[in-house]
């Protein structure tokens, strides 16, 4: 695993999200031991799936941030988009607990 950003470590090829079933794994069993503090004894299937979600989120963020300057490309009016701003400004729906806790990790909130 290397360094993705100060947030999180993501299984990389080349500075792209590797997106095996290995890496997979080894990503979700980081997350359920490091980032949530573990063990097989304190399995569950809540910390289960909240490995499995950041998992998933660090992927889903990663691959955007792999495929954002080719979207801002597509057209101009993509170009201005600013994360701060679109987190706050006409939002239809509360944030989730967990998209808040990532915004205010990654200094956008």
């Amino acid at each position: 695993m290397s360094k993705n950003s100060n947030l999180y470590q993501l299984s990389l090829n080349d500075g792209k999200p590797e997106m095996s079933n290995d890496t997979f794994q080894d990503d979700l069993t980081r997350h359920f031991y490091y980032t949530l503090g573990r063990d097989q004894a304190g399995t569950s299937r809540h910390y289960l799936y909240q490995a499995l979600a950041l998992t998933i989120r660090d992927r889903l963020i990663a691959q955007w941030r792999t495929s954002r300057d080719d979207f801002r490309k597509q057209h101009p009016a993509f170009a201005n988009l600013d994360p701060k701003k679109m987190i706050v400004d006409g939002l239809s729906a509360p944030l989730h607990p967990g998209a808040i806790k990532y915004y205010k990790e990654a200094g956008l909130m």
